[in-house]
């Protein structure tokens, strides 16, 4: 399973990482909204954690 994670918060996103990194699962983690249509637009994912208040727009 492949994971987008929109968070700005580098503590948190390392949390997020841990638990589907054990079981094979992957995260992609972006930090703001360009990243993330970046990461959107270059691949496919089958879900998104989305965390509504980025740096750069609201999510």
């Amino acid at each position: 399973m492949r994971i987008l994670a929109f968070e700005d918060d580098p503590v948190l996103s390392d949390c997020l990482k841990v638990r589907p990194g054990l079981t094979g699962g992957i995260i992609d983690h972006v930090a703001t909204c360009a990243d993330a249509q970046a990461a959107l637009a270059g691949g496919w994912f089958d879900a998104v954690m989305l965390y509504v208040l980025l740096l750069d727009e609201s999510g």
